[in-house]
This record gives C-alpha cells, structure tokens and sequence, in this order.
C-alpha cells in the first residue's frame, strides 16, 4: 500500500497571514484617530487649563500687592492675564460663554476678573462647551477669589 504526498495547498501560509494582519493594523492606525474624539478640544480639559491661569493670577496679585486681571476675549476664543504675558487660546471646536461684573471695559465679546491683593475678586462665571452638549464652568467667588469648576454639565 503506497501513501498519497500530503497536500500542503490548502489554508493560508503564516507569510499571508502577517501581511494581512499588517494591513488591517495600519488601516486601523489611520482610521482610528478620526473616529476618536480630540482631547485636546474636551471642554474639561480647557476648563481646567483656564482655572490654572486664574490661580496664578490670584497668587500674582497675593504676592505682588497689586490687581492681576483676567481678560476674557470670547469673540477672539481667548484668555489673558494683564499685566503679563500668559494667555489660553480656546480651540475652535469649544465654545466660551462668560459673565462677569460690569464696568468701563466690559462689553458683550470682551470682559475680565481682576483679582485683589486681598485675595479678593470681582467674580464671575465662564463656561466652556462643545458640540456634544458637554460643558464645564469655571466659577470664580467675588467674595473670596475662590475657583470651582464644575465639569461635564450637559446643557
């Protein structure tokens, strides 16, 4: 009785098989950050980025003796400490509401928290949101220059 030679012909060699494993993973790696959202555009995130910059214009003012604004440019998507040079460019996909105190520089596109010496603020309230619905606020107390944010607000 003679044996048949064994047929290697059927299936997929494992050469095949990592080249199409190669393809499909360098399709999921040019897929794939599209279909993720941005982190750099989640509006916790420039929430805090922007309670960072109003703690170190309170801490500016504590220790300086003098009054440290805050300038909130929402037509501009813009936050600047003056006197200084420190800003926050808010991404175009976050939108930035604020409300603030009223006085002589103020206008609908255009305000600030000044901060006091004391410690001490003018208070207000500026909110970040995205086109999900989610938002975070960042408060600031006019009492007591405390901040709070509150993230992940749906609106």
């Amino acid at each position: 009785m003679t044996r048949k030679p064994a047929d290697h012909d059927n299936g997929f060699s494992i050469v095949e098989m990592l080249v199409v494993l190669a393809i499909i993973g360098l399709a999921a790696a040019i897929a794939l950050p599209n279909l993720l959202p941005r982190r750099g555009q989640r509006p916790e995130l420039i929430a805090a980025a922007a309670m960072q910059l109003a703690q170190t214009a309170r801490l500016r003012a504590v220790s300086s003796g003098s009054s440290v604004s805050v300038v909130i440019d929402v037509a501009q998507n813009l936050l600047k400490l003056e006197p200084g040079v420190q800003m926050l460019t808010v991404p175009p996909g976050v939108a930035m509401e604020a409300i603030v105190g009223r006085d002589s520089t103020t206008t609908v596109d255009r305000g600030s928290i000044v901060f006091f010496p004391n410690g001490g603020s003018t208070g207000g309230q500026i909110t970040f949101g995205d086109s999900s619905g989610r938002s975070s606020v960042l408060r600031v107390d006019w009492l007591t220059g405390s901040l709070k944010e509150i993230g992940n607000e749906r609106r």
